[in-house]
Formats: structure tokens, sequence, C-alpha cells
């Protein structure tokens, strides 16, 4: 009896050592820094009708990877209008994604003499996003502008090229409509196309 005891605590001992060195070597990434230009044509009717066109917004995500084909996101989009560097449209949104026909994790575990390095070559997604947005849809000045606070919802489709073990260029869509809940009220079109780069980490 006590040998078999002490056969069972040592085949335990070797088990944790396994696991614990397998650890020690393997890897999974599990977030993502999405960062870019975007053209961002924006139309509003309402009190107040017009457009907005952008040709080179700053775009920043931030992706949560949650499994293989879905993920969180966090964005933020800043159109900077250059003639007269006031901010044009601004939006912070919260949403999914969801990939198809490829996987989003990127895995690698190193061991005794091997090295295994999991990494999607392309990735294809959609998702939802909701937030809220500021558009200009009147300037009082060169200091004063009317601004409507809009709450938007849409979509966006993309993909992602890989290029190396962290990094991928990325192209996205995004189609956005909204509903204004501020003292000038509005409601929004925003096209958006992103071109930029996907940092695993």
């Amino acid at each position: 009896m006590r040998m078999r005891k002490k056969f069972k605590w040592h085949h335990s001992l070797v088990i944790l050592i396994s696991f614990l060195h397998f650890s020690a070597y393997s890897k999974s990434y599990h977030s993502q820094l999405h960062m870019g230009l975007s053209l961002v044509n924006a139309a509003y009717t309402g009190p107040e009708s017009g457009s907005v066109s952008i040709p080179m917004a700053m775009h920043f995500e931030y992706e949560l990877i949650r499994s293989a084909t879905s993920s969180y996101t966090f964005d933020n989009t800043i159109a900077i209008d250059s003639q007269d560097s006031k901010t044009k449209y601004y939006g912070t949104h919260i949403g999914g994604r969801y990939y198809f026909s490829s996987s989003n994790l990127n895995y690698s575990d190193v061991g005794e003499g091997t090295s295994i390095s999991i990494i999607p070559k392309w990735r294809f997604y959609y998702g939802w996003n909701l937030g809220v947005a500021q558009v200009v849809v009147r300037s009082l000045g060169t200091v004063l502008d009317a601004i409507s606070t809009i709450l938007e919802y849409g979509g966006h489709v993309g993909s992602i090229y890989q290029v190396g073990k962290s990094w991928g260029v990325e192209s996205k869509f995004s189609y956005m409509m909204g509903n204004g809940f501020s003292s000038v009220s509005v409601d929004s079109t925003v096209i958006q196309l992103s071109f930029g780069g996907a940092y695993y980490f």
C-alpha cells in the first residue's frame, strides 16, 4: 500500500512539472491593436443639413479576442480638417467581431529543439458597432462651431493579411447611421474606409 501511494505521488509530480514546462514556453495572443488612416464621409439632415468629407482621419481600435472566431472591439475615429485644423467628426464605439473562413488566434510554442507557430495568413471578419459621435454641422467663425451629438449604430467588414509574427496589413469598411440627441439634433449617415495595420500582443 505504501509503494502504491508513493507511485501516485511521483506520478502527479511528473505531470505537474510537464505542465509548468509547457506553460513556460507557449504563448497565445489575446489582444490586437489596430491603427490606420480613414476616408470619412458624414452626411446629416435635420435643422442643419450638409456633409463632411475628411480623406485622412485617424482611426484607433483595441480588440479583445474571445475565441478563434469572435472578439470585442473598442474604437475611436478623429477626423480633423487640414484647412482650419478643426475636428469635424469624432466617434467612439464598442462592438462585436466575428471571423469567417479563417481563425483569429495567433499561437506559438517553443520546446526543446522544436518550435511551432500557428499564424493565420488571411483573416476575414464582419461585425457590429454602437457608440456616440459628434459632428460639426455649422461653423460660427474661427473659434465657435455648432456641434450635434449623435447615437450611432451600424456594422463593418474587413480583412487582414499577416506580414509577420505580430503585424498584419488591414482594410476595413464601416457603415454607420445615427440619431441626434443634443440641442442641435440631426440624423446622420457615416461611411468610413480604413487602411492600416493590426498588431498582436
